[in-house]
């Protein structure tokens, strides 16, 4: 972190908050103190005047300027932090999510929780999603970007035999398409899908008799992005997403919880 990053943010954000808050305290049949809170610190994100790694001040000043109680502002900054949107280390500093892929893990792993979301269904999401990026990561792939999947393949190729070598080594495969792709939005939604796939698909990869069927998939994911050729790259994630959801039906993992 650079030393203007470690920097407070300090009143120059607190003025805005002071600016839109009002009588905070006076809220009674509208919105919750905390809740304000929480809008306007989504709104300096939005407006780029806070970033990753920024340091928010601490609750005492917040409070103090806002002229409102540390008990709002702490309920504030609790939810935020199970949002995944503030990192909070008590007694040292409350900071924005230094990794803002994370920012959607734990709302999905809150609704999962809520409705129990079913496991094919974050299956179907990859579908949507993944299709897309691997198209996008075809077009924008340079000729190191299509080094580095090979050299990823040709690693995975030494753990053929070892199942979950393999696995990390498949992850890493399918994670260096989203970085290539660019778009950070469905990079960010993708993360949160993995984060909660992942004690899943450390089972799955042993429904293979042999993992060259796997192997062979990626491989003809990378042949279609090195040939520049997007709805062959597209079609081949799809085929390869389908087997796997046909794998899990098969296997009884059908309803599984995924966050205890």
């Amino acid at each position: 972190m650079t030393n203007s990053k470690k920097l407070l943010i300090g009143f120059e954000h607190i003025k805005e908050f002071e600016k839109d808050m009002g009588s905070p305290e006076k809220t009674s049949g509208k919105k919750l103190v905390h809740d304000k809170i929480i809008d306007l610190v989504g709104r300096l994100i939005a407006e780029g005047k806070l970033k990753s790694e920024d340091v928010l001040p601490g609750e005492r000043q917040i409070a103090k300027s806002l002229k409102i109680s540390r008990s709002s502002v702490r309920e504030a900054l609790k939810i935020l932090g199970f949002l995944g949107v503030l990192e909070i280390k008590h007694g040292v500093r409350t900071q924005l999510q230094s990794d803002m892929s994370k920012l959607l893990i734990n709302p999905i792993r809150f609704m999962n929780l809520l409705n129990n979301i079913d496991l094919i269904d974050l299956y179907e999401d990859r579908k949507i999603i993944e299709v897309e990026l691997v198209k996008l990561a075809t077009k924008n792939a340079t000729d190191t970007d299509i080094q580095k999947m090979k050299s990823v393949l040709d690693e995975a190729k030494n753990y053929i035999n070892e199942p979950q070598k393999f696995l990390y080594k498949e992850l890493e495969f399918h994670d260096t398409i989203l970085k290539i792709s660019g778009n950070k939005t469905l990079m960010a939604m993708m993360s949160s899908i993995n984060n909660l796939l992942i004690d899943v698909r450390e089972k799955v990869v042993y429904l293979f008799d042999d993992l060259n069927v796997a192997l062979n998939y990626h491989l003809k994911i990378f042949e279609a992005i090195k040939d520049r050729d997007v709805e062959k790259a597209g079609e081949m994630m799809l085929f390869h997403l389908e087997d796997a959801i046909t794998r899990i039906k098969k296997s009884g993992y059908l309803k599984k919880q995924l966050v205890k």
